[in-house]
C-alpha cells in the first residue's frame, strides 16, 4: 500500500494535470497488497489452506480490481474530476491527498491483513454472515456506479435519482461500507485469542484476603480483555469507513455536496429529493410501497 501510493504521488508531482492514475494505483493497491501479504505470511500453505483467509482474499481482490478497473474507465472518458482539481493543483494539496489515500488503504484493509496473521478458521456462521453481507455490498456498489454512469450518458447536466438512487443519496458509499463490514465479519472471530493462549485462571484459597481475591479477578479479566485487542483494532476499519464516507455526504470532508448544490441547487425536484431521501443508509420502504 504504501509503495504504491508513494508511486501514485510521484506520478501527480510529475504530472499534475493527469488524474488516470489516481485511482488506478489508490483502489488497486488494494488487491496488490492482499496478494503480497498473503504470500509473505510466516506460512504460506496453512494460510492458504484457512477457507476463511481464501474467501476473504478472494473478496479483496475482486472488489479492488472491480472498482478500480471502473474508476480507471471513467477518468479515462472524463479526462478530470472537478472535485479534485484545486487539491491536485499545488504540491502540498497532492501531498495531502496521497496520504489521505494510504491512510485510508492501510485502515480499511486491517480486517483482511490482521486475518491474515491468524492460523485460525474461525466461525462457519460469521463466515457465511461476511460472506453475504460483502456480496450484499458488492451488488449494491456496483449497480450504484453503473445507474449513475448510464444516467449521466442519456441525461446530461441532471441529477440522478433513479433505481438504488432514489433510496439513497450516496447508494455506492452504503455499499462500501456492506462490504467492508462483510470482510470485517468474516475474520472477527479468528482474531480472538483462545483464552487456554492467555493463561487465564481464577482461583482463590480459602483464606486468601478480599484484596487478593480482587487483584486476581481484576488480572483474568484485563487478560481476557486483551485476548480481544486484534478484534479492537480491527474494527476501527468501518468505524473510520463510516466517518470518513459519512463526511463526504455531509459534506464537511471535500467539496462533492458543495458542488452538487451549486450545479442542481435551483431545481426544487433535487431539494426535495435531498430532503427525502436518506444520505447513505437506504429508505427499504420505498422498495417495498413506492414512497
Amino acid at each position: 500500500v504504501v509503495f504504491f501510493n508513494f508511486l501514485g504521488m510521484t506520478i501527480s508531482l510529475l504530472f499534475p494535470r493527469k488524474q488516470y492514475h489516481l485511482d488506478l494505483l489508490g483502489t488497486g493497491a488494494f488487491a496488490l497488497s492482499a496478494v503480497f501479504v498473503l504470500l509473505s505470511a510466516t506460512d504460506i500453505s496453512a494460510a492458504m489452506n484457512l477457507l476463511r483467509v481464501q474467501i476473504s482474499s478472494a473478496a479483496v481482490i475482486i472488489w479492488s480490481v472491480k472498482l478500480a478497473s471502473f474508476l480507471f474507465y471513467r477518468a479515462l472518458k472524463v479526462k478530470t474530476d472537478s472535485r479534485l482539481d484545486s487539491m491536485l493543483a499545488t504540491a502540498s494539496g497532492t501531498i495531502t491527498f496521497w496520504v489521505i489515500s494510504l491512510v485510508w488503504g492501510i485502515v480499511t484493509s486491517l480486517p483482511h491483513s490482521l486475518g491474515l496473521t491468524s492460523s485460525l478458521a474461525g466461525n462457519d456462521v460469521a463466515l457465511i454472515a461476511g460472506a453475504l453481507t460483502f456480496a450484499f455490498g458488492f451488488f449494491m456498489e456496483t449497480i450504484a456506479d453503473l445507474q449513475k454512469w448510464m444516467w449521466k450518458k442519456e441525461n446530461p447536466g441532471k441529477f440522478c435519482n433513479v433505481g438504488v438512487w432514489s433510496i439513497s443519496q450516496h447508494p455506492n458509499f452504503f455499499g462500501n461500507l456492506m462490504i467492508w463490514s462483510g470482510i470485517t465479519i468474516m475474520n472477527l472471530p479468528a482474531l480472538v485469542e483462545p483464552l487456554s493462549n492467555v493463561g487465564t485462571s481464577f482461583s482463590v484459597n480459602e483464606g486468601a484476603s478480599v484484596v487478593a481475591a480482587i487483584s486476581s479477578l481484576a488480572s483474568n479479566v484485563f487478560t481476557t480483555i486483551c485476548s480481544f485487542r486484534r478484534c479492537f483494532v480491527v474494527c476501527l476499519s468501518p468505524l473510520f469507513l463510516w466517518a470518513l464516507l459519512g463526511g463526504q455526504a455531509k459534506g464537511t470532508i471535500g467539496s462533492s455536496v458543495e458542488q452538487a448544490f451549486a450545479r442542481y441547487g435551483g431545481d426544487p425536484e433535487f431539494q426535495e429529493y435531498v430532503d427525502s431521501v436518506p444520505l447513505i443508509v437506504p429508505d427499504v420502504k420505498k422498495v417495498f410501497t413506492g414512497n
